[in-house]
């Protein structure tokens, strides 16, 4: 008696887990065939699909990560022309640097990006 009574309890907990996956698994519940084959199967599909998800998402992080740094890179820059306009702007108009100062000045720049 109590080997049937095992088994009928182990066979309702997996009757009660599937019904949850069904309720749980988007569209499983509309499915036509709800054999436990096709409740799994729909299941399987679900957490691969979470997982190329969140692969995708953790590529997407990445990218975000390194466009931040260079935006803190060109922000530096900006900050540095910002602070160079300035002095220039300061001086008087025969101290103005010729266009080949200002390219040699451009190459010392902090952080300066090449593309």
């Amino acid at each position: 008696a109590g080997v049937s009574t095992q088994s009928t309890g182990r066979r309702d907990g997996l009757k009660s887990a599937l019904e949850t996956l069904k309720m749980t698994i988007p569209g499983c519940s509309v499915l036509s065939d709800q054999s436990q084959q096709n409740i799994l199967l729909k299941a399987y599909q679900f957490v691969c699909d979470l997982l190329r998800k969140q692969q995708s998402n953790k590529v997407v992080i990445e990218e975000l990560q390194s466009m931040r740094e260079k935006n803190d890179i060109l922000q530096s820059e900006i900050d540095y022309f910002k602070e160079e306009y300035k002095k220039l702007s300061s001086l008087p108009m025969s101290n103005v640097p010729t266009s080949s100062n200002m390219t040699s000045s451009l190459k010392q720049s902090p952080n300066h990006v090449t593309s």
